[in-house]
């Protein structure tokens, strides 16, 4: 299933046109915009430091995992987790398209280009 997903990831990039926004770029770039974003993530690294301290350790079964029994899992008991999961997956492979589709369009008739 990883596979999958970096195939999906491979997909989605392709769709986006990335090479087209190199002004968006140069702002991302500017050390301002950092701030906040640095901010949040200390602050998720120190939550999951002390996550990990208070946690308890817990007897682990030692019982083997198959894949049959994951899906058996997945398509009874979690049946409706897995297809909103599908659902949303599916939503955003068709925005990406949509968005990396759309070309810009020319208010004025003579700066079209064809």
């Amino acid at each position: 299933m990883p596979a999958l997903s970096w195939w999906l990831f491979i997909f989605v990039t392709m769709m986006l046109n990335i090479g087209l926004e190199r002004k968006m770029e140069k702002k991302w770039l500017n050390p301002r915009m950092w701030i906040a974003p640095s901010i949040l993530a200390c602050i998720l690294l120190i939550d999951l430091i002390l996550a990990l301290k208070n946690m308890q350790t817990l007897p682990v079964d030692k019982a083997i995992i198959l894949p049959k029994q994951v899906g058996i899992s997945l398509f009874s008991t979690y049946l409706l987790a897995v297809e909103i999961a599908a659902i949303l997956l599916m939503a955003g492979v068709i925005g990406a398209y949509h968005l990396g589709s759309q070309k810009k369009k020319v208010i004025h008739r003579f700066l079209e280009k064809k």
